[in-house]
């Protein structure tokens, strides 16, 4: 269970979690990092994804392995990667519905970009609904789930982690945030690896979808 009294700030991940990955947008995505990768190294799909992977796995994300390994230039890489139609989220502007209704300073932190950001929640029609997006170029690389990334967005935003609430697909990415006194809540998905540390004591709420998460709220709020 959550702690309203405290909570000031939702703080909501990106992709697969404002919006629901049954919609298979973040496919999108990473077809545009294989294709990337393909380029970069004059290599097949199978090896791109291959070295995509093994990427993500020892540098946490994709692009800090093509950085480190390939010395690319970073925002080639998310201008490329992003570059994605998300009009069929159009269909999705319950989320603004529902955003409207809480009276609490909204943020995004994604490890994708602010120009993604924008792209993703104009669609929805929420854009103008968040105080603040926090993404991979202002976390100078460091990634979810590194510590300093979630201690550099709580600076950004003048924020103390024991008024947040992160909402977040990634299991994994809610730990730090729990251990520097954030409140946390798992948006169940299908993959396995999303779901790597969903007993941990450290996931506060389990919910099937943001917007199960955005009427809970509105619940406890009324009451």
């Amino acid at each position: 269970m959550l702690d309203w009294s405290r909570a000031k700030n939702l703080v909501f991940d990106l992709d697969n979690t404002l919006y629901d990955a049954s919609t298979l947008l973040f496919n999108k995505i990473e077809v545009r990092m294989n294709q990337f990768i393909r380029r970069l190294l004059n290599i097949d799909e199978i090896q791109a994804h291959k070295v995509q992977k093994d990427y993500y796995r020892d540098y946490g994300t994709t692009l800090k392995g093509l950085v480190k390994c390939n010395g690319i230039n970073p925002d080639d890489f998310l201008e490329y990667v992003h570059d994605i139609d998300a009009s069929e989220l159009q269909q999705c502007r319950r989320l603004a519905t529902q955003l409207q209704k809480l009276p609490h300073q909204k943020y995004v932190y994604t490890n994708g970009s602010v120009a993604h950001a924008k792209n993703i929640l104009t669609a929805m029609g929420a854009w103008t609904l968040f105080s603040g997006i926090f993404d991979i170029k202002q976390a100078n690389f460091q990634a979810k789930p590194y510590t300093l990334s979630y201690q550099l967005f709580c600076q950004q935003f003048d924020l103390k982690p024991e008024h947040c609430i992160f909402i977040e697909d990634m299991s994994e990415n809610l730990l730090p945030a729990s251990d520097l006194g954030m409140q946390t809540v798992l948006i169940r998905t299908p993959s396995t690896r999303s779901m790597q540390y969903a007993d941990d004591l450290r996931v506060h709420l389990h919910v099937d979808s943001v917007h199960e998460f955005l009427m809970q709220a509105e619940l406890m709020l009324s009451i």
